[in-house]
C-alpha cells in the first residue's frame, strides 16, 4: 500500500527545501569564484607578470604593478619633443619611425593625440651635454603589429615632419 501511495508529503517537501539549499549553496560558490576571478576589460596579452601565487598584492597604486596588460595588434609610440622645438609641431603632422640600431627598418606612423600638458623629461641619456631640466611635449603615434620586428617598451627614433626654420 506503501509502494502505492508514493512519497510522503513532508518528506517531499523535506527533499525539496533540501535540493533549494544545495542549489543556493552551489550558487553562492560561483559567486566567489567569480568574485575571485580576475578578468581584463578588453583583449589583450599578459606583457608582464610581477606577482607569484601566494605573494601580498597592494591594493591602490604602486611603484611596480602586479601585472602588465596590453593589446598588441597595434603598437603605440610616446614621442619626447623637446619644448624649445614644440612651437614647429603641428598637430597630425607626418612621422616615420625607425628601430634604433638598424635604420633600414623603418614604417610610417599615424598620429593619435598630443598630450597638451608639456612634462619634465625622464628618458635621460647620461651624456655630459644633457640638460636634465628639459620639458618636452608628449605626441602619441602608432602602427600596425607586424609592421617591424619590435617589442612593446623598445625606443625607436621618429622624425617628425615640420616646417622649415626661417
Amino acid at each position: 500500500d506503501l509502494l502505492k501511495a508514493g512519497a510522503w508529503k513532508p518528506e517531499v517537501d523535506v527533499a525539496r527545501a533540501e535540493l533549494a539549499a544545495a542549489e543556493a549553496q552551489a550558487k553562492a560558490v560561483e559567486t566567489e569564484i567569480d568574485r575571485l576571478t580576475v578578468r581584463a576589460p578588453t583583449d589583450g596579452t599578459v606583457l608582464q607578470l610581477n606577482a607569484r601565487a601566494g605573494e601580498f598584492a597592494p591594493a591602490g597604486p604602486s611603484a611596480t604593478p602586479p601585472v602588465l596588460f596590453g593589446a598588441l595588434k597595434r603598437f603605440h609610440v610616446r614621442v619626447d619633443v623637446d619644448e624649445n622645438d614644440a612651437w614647429r609641431f603641428a598637430k597630425g603632422a607626418q612621422a616615420v619611425a625607425f628601430v634604433r640600431g638598424n635604420p633600414e627598418l623603418e614604417t610610417p606612423l599615424r598620429f593619435v593625440r598630443t598630450e597638451p600638458y608639456v612634462v619634465p623629461k625622464v628618458s635621460l641619456t647620461g651624456m655630459s651635454s644633457e640638460r636634465v631640466d628639459t620639458r618636452v611635449l608628449q605626441v602619441l603615434y602608432s602602427f600596425d603589429e607586424g609592421t617591424l620586428p619590435v617589442y612593446v617598451g623598445q625606443q625607436m627614433d621618429v622624425f617628425i615632419e615640420a616646417p622649415p626654420m626661417e
